[in-house]
């Protein structure tokens, strides 16, 4: 939170006296702050210089690359926080799913859903990624697709089919996520026909 402060304070002061706070803000925190702290100040006053030197016209080819640098920061730490959201968001539909095909035991004998299949979530030595889903007995029972089949490199690729009421996904180590979409995207096909049926036979 200081931190966050101290650059806060230095980025508005940056407006009023672009050409004075430099060298006023480093001597000030010379002797209250530790090394890593004060690199850390320090990087961020040359950044933003060079961003107020190119927002004025002044800035050269240097300040240019430096810019480009703290974008391209920007857009790696933008790139890796969607990603992992766009993980977190298949994995919890993946639950959802699971949840929503396992039954509780009764008297009718009948054997629930998770007692028989399952999904399974593997790696091999590729390596790759391996994911199985078994449709049968849920909203996904009798399910086809075309297989997909994407191989651009040894270390980028993915294939999935359904096979004998099993949803089978492979791919190099990036495509879990990739897999998981494939799927969801199937169900999503899947409960928007079924919608669609329901409404043209109540009509």
């Amino acid at each position: 939170m200081a931190i966050w402060i101290i650059l806060t304070s230095f980025r508005r002061a940056l407006r009023t006296f672009p050409n004075l706070i430099m060298p006023v803000a480093i001597s000030h925190t010379s002797n209250t702050l530790d090394r890593k702290t004060k690199l850390l100040i320090r990087t961020a006053c040359v950044l933003m210089r060079n961003i107020r030197l190119i927002a004025t016209g002044r800035g050269g080819r240097q300040e240019c690359g430096a810019t480009e640098d703290l974008n391209n920061l920007y857009l790696t730490a933008y790139q890796r926080k969607l990603s992992s959201k766009i993980m977190a968001n298949e994995l919890e539909k993946l639950q959802s799913w699971y949840a929503a095909q396992c039954e509780e035991m009764d008297d009718s004998g009948v054997v629930p859903w998770q007692h028989r299949y399952g999904i399974g979530i593997s790696t091999s030595d590729n390596p790759a990624w391996n994911v199985g889903i078994e449709l049968t007995g849920t909203d996904m029972e009798g399910a086809t697709m075309s297989t997909i089949k994407i191989y651009n490199t040894a270390e980028d690729w993915y294939q999935c089919n359904i096979q004998k009421d099993m949803f089978h996904g492979v791919g190099d180590p990036s495509k879990l996520v990739t897999i998981l979409e494939v799927f969801f995207q199937l169900v999503s096909e899947r409960q928007g026909a079924e919608s669609n049926s329901s409404l043209t036979n109540e009509s």
